[in-house]
């Protein structure tokens, strides 16, 4: 399943690749457009804007994301079934040790010590994957936003101790 995901994902950002060229004009960029883009697939809006590194880490980091918090609702489904079949009451009172040992012979799966507490794990993966995914979204939108801003602004900052903290801004014409 997992492979099929990151298969499509990456057939659809080729194929986006492809539909952004380089002689598209420059007043054409929008960043309505990025954020529509952003939206319907992390990463693309990043692309859409000239910026394939940053594509790259977004499409990356969401399905990171999700894959874990799949993992981890597969092993809650094997926690549930074991709970179920061992009762409740019977569960709170084990010891971690009982409690891999019941879930291997109910469901055949072995419980490794940094897999436990499963649900908790899934859903700060899904935190993390919609965190990733509205950065994802802000950063087409201020990337989008800066595009036409100059590139040869130069913004310093010294400190002198005869006349203290100076800052200076310089702009090449």
């Amino acid at each position: 399943m997992k492979n099929r995901i990151v298969s499509i994902i990456l057939i659809f950002t080729t194929c986006a690749a492809g539909a952004v060229d380089d002689t598209t004009r420059i007043d054409s960029i929008s960043s309505r457009k990025a954020v529509i883009y952003s939206m319907a697939l992390p990463g693309l809006g990043q692309l859409y804007l000239k910026k394939p590194m940053k594509s790259v880490f977004f499409i990356s980091a969401e399905v990171f994301f999700i894959a874990k918090a799949v993992e981890y609702n597969r092993i809650y489904g094997y926690v549930e079934k074991t709970i179920d079949r061992v009762g409740y009451d019977r569960w709170i009172n084990m010891t971690e040790e009982e409690k891999r040992d019941s879930i291997e012979s109910v469901t055949g799966y072995v419980l490794r010590m940094n897999s436990w507490r499963p649900r908790e794990k899934r859903n700060k993966y899904i935190w993390w994957s919609i965190g990733v995914y509205l950065f994802n979204i802000l950063d087409a939108y201020v990337t989008a936003e800066l595009y036409y801003f100059p590139e040869d602004i130069d913004v310093s900052m010294e400190y002198l101790p005869e006349r203290g903290v100076s800052i200076s801004l310089r702009y090449k014409f």
